[in-house]
């Protein structure tokens, strides 16, 4: 009787053992299934277009230059934390820019008309004067996402693009990019 006791609880045990490891091999083949679909699937996403150096962009009268200076785009959104976050830059940058007294333009764009009073009152509680606020539609011009800077010569050319919140290395290049001297830390 003990016998037959000890080769029941042994069974017991290894067909434990095997529904625990059949369970974590069932839970590999999920996992590896929902990441091959999820992550690695190829081909069915369209690539998102960015706009690019030497394109010359169709623009809104209120953001075309005058062909004698060249312009900063800054694509944001009212809702858009990392825009937020900066704001410093963008206010380091314009102070830099009056500072200098270089000819650059300074534009804030949006993506949809009805955000244009709440970014421009964004900016201005900021105290980032820039020069305008426009709504344009980022898909036409091949702004992926906010923020977005936009750097165009004095013919509407693109000269360079940013995306993202930029960190302190990144500032420094658009800042020697637009020809203006660092600005005093943010």
């Amino acid at each position: 009787m003990l016998k037959a006791r000890l080769e029941k609880s042994t069974l017991k045990a290894r067909l434990e053992t095997v529904a625990h490891l059949a369970i974590v091999m069932l839970c590999l083949v999920v996992c590896g299934v929902l990441v091959k679909q999820h992550f690695l699937a190829g081909g069915s996403v369209e690539p998102v277009v960015t706009i690019a150096p030497g394109e010359q962009p169709v623009l809104p009268t209120e953001v075309r230059g005058d062909g004698t200076s060249s312009a900063l785009l800054i694509a944001l959104q009212p809702d858009c934390g990392y825009c937020t976050r900066s704001l410093p830059f963008y206010r380091a940058l314009v102070r830099q820019r009056d500072a200098t007294g270089r000819a650059l333009r300074i534009v804030a764009l949006v993506g949809r008309p009805e955000d244009v009073a709440a970014e421009s009152e964004v900016l201005a509680t900021a105290e980032v004067a820039v020069d305008g606020v426009a709504a344009v539609d980022f898909g036409d011009l091949g702004i992926p996402g906010t923020p977005f800077l936009v750097a165009l010569d004095e013919h509407g050319r693109v000269r360079n693009t940013w995306p993202g919140a930029l960190q302190p290395t990144e500032q420094s290049t658009v800042l020697r990019e637009l020809g203006l001297a660092a600005p005093n830390p943010i």
